[in-house]
């Protein structure tokens, strides 16, 4: 039986031994789809990778402790992917239920369902 990844699973596609930024996603999917035949994540890209302001709401830190990376690592929430399960290696981490919240409000705001949420995410 394959393993069960719920929301905020971190994760790697990568067999590899140790997992690299590209390769790790945070699960952003309701629990309530875990038998689906397909995830929803979002990409985590190295945080020094990407020139955006401090205040994009789209963008939520995700901490070393979280993802278990040997570098800081964001969320953008403005890049949404949808990959099969078989695809998914294993999970490496779990998101804090204060970063769980971060990525519902950049959720919210990239996917256009709210204003814009106020920066406290970096």
């Amino acid at each position: 039986m394959s393993e069960i990844f719920r929301r905020g699973s971190i994760v790697v596609t990568s067999p590899e031994t140790k997992p690299v930024v590209g390769q790790a996603y945070v699960v952003i999917q309701g629990d309530d789809a875990v038998e689906s035949p397909m995830t929803i994540l979002v990409p985590l890209i190295r945080k020094v990778d990407i020139a955006v302001e401090s205040d994009d709401p789209r963008i939520v830190k995700i901490s070393r402790t979280e993802s278990r990376l040997d570098v800081e690592t964001v969320a953008d929430c403005g890049f949404i992917e949808t990959l099969p399960k078989t695809e998914i290696d294993r999970q490496i981490g779990t998101a804090e239920p204060a970063t769980l919240e971060a990525l519902d409000e950049a959720l919210r705001f990239s996917l256009g369902l709210r204003e814009r949420p106020q920066a406290r995410f970096l």
